[in-house]
């Protein structure tokens, strides 16, 4: 098909627009204010307040009624001066945004710079009933002396009730935060070298001279390689004024290691005599003495750590934290089983594994490590054997939470000490009264009672008091009656709503047996001779409450001893739920040691003790009543102990029920406030657990932190105290 030509009007549009000018563009108000703004911005930002305002003002004659440009205008009429033009602005930008504060904010501000400071409050008011966040117009409310202007639905009750909860949901939110870093921060059990690595010892806080210190590494049993990294461990120190007196056998003595005194004249190599120990030390008094096994390698900042701590607290002695490695000559060490102390007690070091191998202790004292060296001892003892000897002569023996040592695996000073005796006068004929609240329930009733008297040592000695709280079985009643026609077991009936505290306070009333014991109707001994644990552990001084070992029907842990101060200030049972061959860290779960508290579900305490202290808190109906008796125990300078050997079983709450519903859980919690509000912070005191310790929810000392600088110098002072385990009660 051709091409056909173009019609007329086609030829005249292309006419037009080869031979005219294009037209002029149309100008919208909106481009001619944009022009007119963009022109004030340039002479505002040159500080020529006039032509910007003037400028303002030419954008507004297109755009009338714009109120971020009204109140632009307003700021630079009032930068140059001209406040009353400056009012009208503002006056206008309000009136074109009512619910906007901005300008009755900018508003007040004139007013009151040109002294009509009425009309200012009145607009400062205005500010304030738009935006009740505009703290500087609640500010010069207040400062004007009119915080009665504040208006009332803003900042009256209704408002002050709303922010309280919002800053308590705040709090809570960050609450959370901080549980989910520390369950981050927190390493597992298994992580103990990645947590060494990741943490190294910084150095303490202050650093007030150099004094001297003398270390006295006992070589008696080591061998070369042992001492020559102790030696090396001291070298590398920080703190670099330090005498090395290294006592050894010709072993050593004749060893090429000896050579090391010759290359630093601050080694010194002398004896296997006490006396010659003895009597360099003598020549270099006075200073500080650190006391050391061969195989101890101290870190870089232990010397300035163990003098910053015995120059804060002015203790007799201080001990710190160790843990144990493999070493390898490329690699470096690989630590593992931290030695992480409690408070200074002479029970916890009595039976523990791994007690403190590195001792420092003040002038004139020296005389107390020759006889600790004179016993014949393993050296991972010496340091425990001091401590205890300064304890017993009444010294004061400060505990520093750094790892300041770690004990080289394969040397001498990797032994485990043989528990120390602890003398007690025990009185095979104390009786022991029994007091079990009960309410039906007949089969675990039965076998408590049973077992208590088969387990026995001395059964003849028992008395069972049963509390009968409205039972209303019949399979209870005949329960009762075949168990009241034992000998030595009674039944008292308290026909009266359930108070744990009031049914045993009542049934310990009257009474005369020396020795009382709390147990719940679901516990079950399975050791023998648990009234013979009881009787030992009470005869022995300052023991105020003991406490059980108490197991699941499968034999996993369900109490350790109670724990402060963990998770969330909760009390917690330590171990829950751990294997049956399990010891828990530094042997916890299977050795007698002091506690901050034990449970109720099987508690014994003397007589005289426990009406000293007054009884159970008939106020704490339910739960924390035992807690509260450990913890005036521990006020009147009594200690709770965990006696891992007596050992029952516990069908937990099988009785009362578990805190599974919200009612439950609301009375639990209303009275732990109750305690709290007896206790304060005490409630959240443990002596039993070293602030490396970290917890998650619901499970102590479930991994390793890196304590702060405030925790470290915290638990370091309260630990000097004369009775670090004791407890203040709050006044009121």
């Amino acid at each position: 098909m051709s091409r056909q030509p173009a019609g007329p009007r086609k030829v005249l549009r292309w006419l037009r627009k080869r031979l005219l000018p294009p037209p002029a563009p149309v100008r919208t108000p909106e481009a001619l204010s944009r022009d007119d703004v963009a022109r004030g911005d340039r002479a505002r930002d040159l500080g020529d307040w006039l032509t910007a305002a003037e400028a303002y003002g030419a954008a507004l004659a297109h755009q009338p009624g714009q109120t971020s440009i009204l109140v632009q205008r307003g700021h630079m009429l009032k930068e140059a001066g001209a406040l009353a033009e400056a009012e009208a602005a503002y006056r206008a930008a309000a009136q074109a945004a009512p619910l906007d504060s901005e300008p009755w904010l900018h508003l007040a501000h004139v007013l009151k710079a040109v002294g009509r400071h009425e009309a200012a409050i009145d607009a400062f008011v205005e500010a304030l009933r738009r935006d009740p966040g505009a703290a500087g117009a609640r500010d010069e409310l207040i400062s004007a002396g009119v915080r009665h202007r504040l208006p009332r639905p803003t900042f009256g009750s209704a408002r002050a009730i709303a922010d309280v909860a919002l800053i308590g949901r705040n709090l809570d939110a960050a609450l959370d935060t901080v549980r989910d870093w520390v369950q981050v921060s927190t390493y597992p059990l298994d992580a103990w070298d990645a947590f060494r690595r990741a943490y190294p010892v910084t150095p303490p806080p202050s650093k007030k001279g150099e004094a001297p210190v003398v270390v006295v590494v006992d070589a008696m049993d080591a061998i070369p390689a042992a001492v020559v990294r102790t030696l090396d461990s001291l070298v590398d120190q920080k703190h670099a004024r330090w005498q090395a007196l290294v006592r050894a056998g010709k072993a050593v003595s004749g060893h090429p290691v000896a050579s090391l005194e010759a290359v630093d004249p601050r080694i010194v190599f002398v004896g296997p005599e006490l006396q010659d120990l003895g009597d360099s030390l003598t020549g270099l008094m006075p200073v500080s003495v650190l006391a050391l096994p061969a195989g101890a390698v101290l870190d870089p900042q232990a010397l300035a750590w163990f003098l910053a701590a015995s120059r804060r607290t002015g203790a007799d002695l201080v001990y710190a934290d160790h843990d144990y490695h493999e070493d390898h000559w490329r690699r470096g060490p690989l630590h593992r089983e931290p030695a992480l102390q409690s408070a200074p007690d002479i029970d916890d070091l009595a039976t523990s594994p791994r007690p403190p191998v590195a001792v420092l202790f003040t002038d004139g004292q020296s005389a107390g490590l020759v006889d600790a060296l004179s016993g014949g001892i393993e050296p991972s003892a010496v340091g425990r054997a001091l401590i205890v000897a300064a304890l017993n002569e009444g010294r004061t023996v400060a505990h520093l939470p750094r790892l300041l040592t770690s004990v080289w695996i394969g040397s001498a000073a990797d032994s485990v000490p043989a528990h120390l005796e602890r003398p007690s006068t025990v009185d095979p004929d104390d009786r022991i009264l029994v007091i079990i609240p009960t309410r039906d329930q007949s089969g675990l009733l039965k076998a408590c009672v049973e077992s208590l008297y088969a387990f026995a040592d001395r059964p003849d000695a028992v008395d069972i008091v049963i509390v009968d709280n409205r039972s209303a079985e019949e399979e209870t009643r005949t329960c009762l009656a075949e168990l009241s026609g034992l000998a030595g077991v009674r039944v008292l009936t308290m026909d009266e709503p359930f108070n744990w505290a009031r049914l045993n306070n009542e049934a310990a009333r009257h009474q005369n047996q020396p020795l009382l014991v709390f147990a719940n109707n679901d516990v079950e001994a399975v050791a023998r001779g648990w009234d013979t644990a009881i009787r030992r552990e009470l005869a022995r001084p300052k023991v105020g409450v003991v406490g059980a070992r108490l197991l699941y029907a499968d034999r996993t842990l369900q109490h350790g001893g109670i724990v402060l101060g963990a998770s969330e200030g909760r009390p917690m049972h330590e171990g829950v739920g751990a294997d049956p061959l399990e010891d828990g860290p530094m042997g916890r779960y299977r050795r007698t040691r002091p506690v901050a508290a034990v449970t109720g579900a099987f508690m014994a305490v003397r007589r005289e003790t426990f009406e000293t202290l007054g009884g159970f808190d008939e106020r704490l109906i339910v739960g924390y009543n035992d807690i509260d008796l450990c913890l005036r125990a521990r006020a009147a300078g009594l200690r709770t102990l965990y006696a891992a050997d007596l050992i029952l079983l516990h069908h937990e709450s099988r009785t009362r029920g578990l805190n599974d519903s919200a009612d439950k859980c609301a009375w639990d919690d209303t009275e732990l406030k109750r305690l709290f509000d007896t206790w304060g912070e005490g409630l959240f005191v443990d002596p039993g657990v070293n602030p490396h310790w970290g917890s998650a929810d619901g499970r102590p000392l479930d991994g390793y932190r890196d304590p702060t600088a405030t925790q470290i110098l915290t638990w370091l002072d309260q630990s000097v105290s004369p009775a670090p385990w004791s407890l203040a009660r709050p006044p009121g």
